[in-house]
Formats: structure tokens, C-alpha cells, sequence
């Protein structure tokens, strides 16, 4: 065999090597990429038109159309929910197929104009929730229950749970605090050892509480 030809086969083994490498790898980029499309931000309501990020539902007491909105957080979170447009939509959310909680029961009003997520979570006419969670990984779907309409969109939003400081009660500064302390109890032991009557010692404990 030529050189020649022995190069074109080489380029040939190359070639079929390459083009079964791009096929393996291509399925687990599209896999990776579709999984990935709902990962959800802090403090940002998901809110535009398109699928994702807003979440849409096309039947009662199934899941919303995109899949699991996912996050991970080492702090606590919260996750916020509200309806939008017409009025009676309620939801539950789900954490890796487990119950979280409900959104509000509100009565259905048919007439309502949209207004956005911020104006709808403010406002009670539209059923909204909010879900503080513990840190960790979490894989949320939305379902529309009850009363609601067939098909809809609503909001989802993850924030920053504020975790309240411990109170701290400060220690006496020196020894000066209990010497003082040790003194006014001596001295008013003594008083009421002079008068050992009861209403003397009530006056006595009195007179040193209010010191």
C-alpha cells in the first residue's frame, strides 16, 4: 500500500472517530442544556412571556408546563408564588414531588386586568405564598388546583430569608457590680433583723427592688 493511501486511511479512522465522538456528546449537551433552562436566580421575579422562565399550566392538578424550576442555597430561602390577570387561580408547590404548602383561596374574578408580579403578590384579591425553606437543593413545581382556570401563567421568585440576630445579654462589666450588689443585700438583711416583723419585711424587700 501507497503512502498515499495509507494517509487517506488514517484521515478516514480520524474522521469516523471524530464524527461517533460529536454524536455521543451531542444528546448530553441538549440533556444538560433543557435541564438547566429553569435554574432559578435570587431575587427576581420570573415574569417575561416566554417558556421559561415564567410558569405556565395547561390543566388542573398537574404539573406546570416547563418542569422543575431548580436552585441550591446554603442559607435560608423563600419562595414567593403569586397569580397575575384573572383572579381565582390557586396553586400548590411541590419540592421533589413532596407538598410544601398552598397559596392563598381568593374568590375568582373574571374581569381583572393583568398587573405584574409585584403589584399581584401585594395585592390579597390574588392568590399569592410565601414558603420559608431550610438551605439545600431544591427541585420546585407548581400546580394549579381547585377553582382555577384550565390554563394559565403565573410568577415564581426566590429570596433571601432574613434570619433574625440572637439576643445577647451583656455580662457585668467588673467586680465592683457584685461587691455593690453583696453589700445593699447585707445591709438590708440587717434592717430587717432589727423590726422582725412581717410588713417591715415586705418594706425591706420593696425599698431593695427599688434601689
Amino acid at each position: 500500500m501507497s503512502s498515499l493511501a495509507k494517509n487517506r486511511k488514517i484521515s478516514s479512522n480520524i474522521l469516523g472517530i471524530l464524527t461517533f465522538n460529536i454524536f455521543l456528546w451531542l444528546p448530553v449537551f441538549v440533556f444538560n442544556a433543557t435541564a438547566n433552562a429553569n435554574i432559578l436566580s435570587e431575587d427576581d421575579w420570573f415574569a417575561t412571556a416566554d417558556t421559561p422562565p415564567a410558569f405556565f399550566w395547561t390543566g388542573l392538578n398537574q404539573d406546570n408546563d416547563e418542569g422543575p424550576f431548580t436552585y441550591s442555597s446554603s442559607y435560608p430561602t423563600i419562595i414567593d408564588i403569586t397569580d397575575d390577570f384573572l383572579k381565582g387561580d390557586q396553586f400548590e408547590v411541590f419540592n421533589f414531588g413532596t407538598s410544601i404548602g398552598f397559596t392563598s383561596l381568593v374568590p375568582v374574578v373574571e374581569d381583572a386586568i393583568e398587573v405584574g408580579p409585584n403589584i399581584a403578590f401585594a395585592d390579597p384579591t390574588y392568590s399569592s405564598g410565601s414558603f420559608l425553606v431550610s438551605p439545600g437543593s431544591y427541585s420546585l413545581t407548581i400546580q394549579a388546583i381547585g377553582q382555577s382556570l384550565d390554563a394559565g401563567r403565573g410568577y415564581i421568585r426566590i429570596r433571601k430569608a432574613s434570619v433574625p440576630e440572637p439576643i445577647s445579654i451583656p455580662e457585668p462589666t467588673s467586680s465592683l457590680g457584685f461587691l455593690t450588689l453583696g453589700v445593699l443585700g447585707v445591709v438590708t438583711t440587717l434592717k430587717c433583723r432589727q423590726k422582725p416583723c412581717l410588713k417591715t419585711l415586705s418594706l425591706c424587700r420593696w425599698s431593695f427592688l427599688s434601689k
